[in-house]
């Protein structure tokens, strides 16, 4: 049987390389029990954005996703957080670690494709953002957002609306493509991505200072309900909360991450799963984590 590794790409025969691929690349050096790439026992399956990456996830038992959360320019990323929001207490989805890598945005054109020729560029949302300077600064307004970066470069390669485009996404050349600008980001760039997997993970303790948990619930839509829940986890470093009003009858949904040191993860751990059995102040909750904060090697 295949293990199955999911990440953002364009599906096709015609790849290229994506941060995602990346830093699961770095999490196989720090955590030996995950499936490797390249192995023949592997199969990867790309999605195209990142709202799609963890309904494939449970689509896929036994199958693990590298999935970006949080960029330092922009944020958390809305689509997965609202695909967080959407598991119920049944599914099997669990996270082993988030892992921070520092990123770097490379100009590529076709090879034919001079830098004073470059007539737009392609990128995803996070990307253009995250370069939005150094593009003003050479002209390059004609931004073009797409779905992940390897769309970008499958565009440039093999749409001709998109020749004389440029795309922005990991340094990689190839036949058709060539790095023409590197170092494009506008200040230090960092992604944090979730290592997740669709089942129970036996693995070796992994070791970190920091540790985090998703939570997600729904409190009624009536006052003060807000303060006794917020009050649920008083004595918690919570590092963001955000909230989608559902209906009347189900109230709003929240999501929140919990942070926590290293000695104090069981107990948090014990906090989350009493909540969840308890299920009155918070209904339809459910929790991920805490899982360790990796610090990329590189």
């Amino acid at each position: 049987m295949k293990n199955t590794i999911i990440h953002l790409g364009v599906p096709g025969p015609i790849s290229s390389t994506t941060f995602s691929e990346l830093a699961y690349r770095g999490m196989m050096k720090r955590f030996p029990f995950i499936p490797r790439l390249d192995d023949c026992k592997t199969k990867e399956i790309e999605v195209p954005g990142n709202s799609n990456l963890i309904p494939k996830l449970l689509e896929n038992p036994g199958a693990w996703a590298v999935i970006p959360i949080e960029t330092a320019s922009g944020g958390k990323i809305d689509e997965v957080l609202t695909s967080i929001t959407s598991l119920t207490p049944t599914d099997t989805i669990s996270i082993i670690a988030a892992y921070r890598e520092r990123i770097s945005f490379s100009l590529h054109t076709r090879s034919s494709t001079n830098l004073d020729e470059i007539s737009g560029v392609l990128g995803h949302p996070r990307a253009l953002h995250a370069c939005r300077s150094f593009l003003r600064n050479r002209g390059l307004t004609n931004l073009v957002e797409v779905d992940n970066n390897a769309t970008g470069f499958h565009l440039v390669k093999t749409n001709r609306t998109y020749a004389t485009f440029a795309a922005l996404g990991p340094r990689q050349s190839s036949q058709d493509i060539q790095p023409i600008v590197t170092g494009c980001e506008d200040e230090p760039a960092y992604t944090t991505f979730l290592l997740a997997h669709n089942g129970e993970v036996h693995q070796r303790e992994v070791h970190a200072s920091t540790y985090r948990a998703l939570v997600s619930f729904n409190i009624p839509d009536t006052p003060g309900m807000l303060c006794g829940a917020i009050g649920t986890f008083e004595n918690w470093n919570m590092r963001y909360l955000q909230s989608s009003h559902e209906s009347p009858l189900e109230g709003y949904r929240f999501i929140a991450e919990i942070e926590c040191s290293a000695s104090a993860r069981q107990r948090l751990r014990r906090k989350l799963m009493d909540l969840s059995s308890q299920n009155e102040k918070l209904e339809r909750m459910v929790f991920l984590g805490p899982y360790p904060v990796i610090e990329s090697d590189r």
